[in-house]
């Protein structure tokens, strides 16, 4: 994959996620216990498909897929078959391709079944890979990075878009970005808004917030108070999250609970940013 398109497609999922630098204290990088980032050019429509692996002990542990440029949608990734040799990763992987509110038009998932062959050379990773994404047939060049696996959160700060994080309204209105820095144990700070950052639409006050930051996880619950001057609802809101942390991206599934209405469910991502880790043994 031509390198200065691989920067670009990954300095673009970084300024969607405001992803800022992932400073973990120096640990040896290690394939079998690592996390790698793999883009796949032009791979769904295209478009680069990114892929997340956390491996433990040479297995994959959890895994995750964005196509930013394609949709804003995380995208479920079975990586079971995937083996590493020495610094080499290669195996099959299962894709769903998921819509987000605009694409596809049809909202319908995308299958995909895609062979990897790819090689770490210190943090840089370069390799190929080839197989079906729905009915096309797809191969070319992939590139991307190896990070370590990071331990306990020491301190750090996470930007996280919750996509369709509030009700009614047109979807753009609905999309949601929260800040919260993360020290001794407990987030500080946090704030809500409207993605786009305009506060015409409606504001946010965050009530509380509980994040339970664990090696390659994140879960926790945040409320919060939204006043809204256009369709979306306001009122008070309680936002739930489960989700997995790869290097400084952190993605997963948002339970989202609207005062006097039935919860629903939809997706976060966004970055760790600054971190501080305690070191894997």
């Amino acid at each position: 994959m031509n390198t200065n398109v691989a920067r670009t497609v990954v300095g673009m999922a970084l300024f969607l996620t405001g992803a800022g630098t992932f400073a973990a204290e120096p640990q040896k990088l290690d394939p079998a216990n690592g996390c790698w980032t793999l883009v796949l050019e032009k791979a769904v429509a295209d478009k680069p498909l990114t892929i997340y692996l956390a491996m433990a002990d040479g297995k994959v542990q959890h895994a995750a897929g964005t196509t930013f440029t394609f949709n804003k949608a995380v995208h479920g990734v079975d990586g079971s078959a995937m083996k590493i040799d020495g610094a080499m990763l290669k195996g099959g992987i299962k894709v769903t391709i998921k819509p987000d509110a605009y694409v596809p038009k049809d909202k319908k998932p995308i299958a995909c079944e895609i062979e990897l062959n790819a090689t770490a050379a210190g943090p840089d990773v370069q390799g190929t890979y080839k197989g079906k994404c729905g009915d096309q047939e797809v191969s070319g060049g992939l590139s991307g990075k190896l990070e370590p696996q990071g331990g306990s959160l020491k301190s750090g700060s996470f930007e996280l878009t919750m996509m369709a994080a509030l009700c009614d309204g047109p979807p753009f209105l609905r999309d949601a970005l929260v800040t919260s820095n993360y020290d001794a144990g407990a987030a500080k700070n946090a704030q809500i808004r409207w993605v786009k950052g305009d506060s015409f639409h409606w504001t946010g006050k965050v009530d509380s917030v509980e994040l339970r930051p664990q090696p390659g996880a994140l879960t926790g619950t945040i409320k919060a108070t939204v006043d809204s001057r256009s369709a979306v609802l306001g009122g008070k809101y309680a936002f739930t999250l489960d989700g997995r942390i790869f290097g400084a991206f952190v993605c997963g599934a948002t339970t989202i609970q609207p005062d006097g209405k039935d919860p629903k469910t939809s997706w976060f991502f966004g970055a760790l940013k600054d971190s501080r880790c305690e070191q894997l043994k």
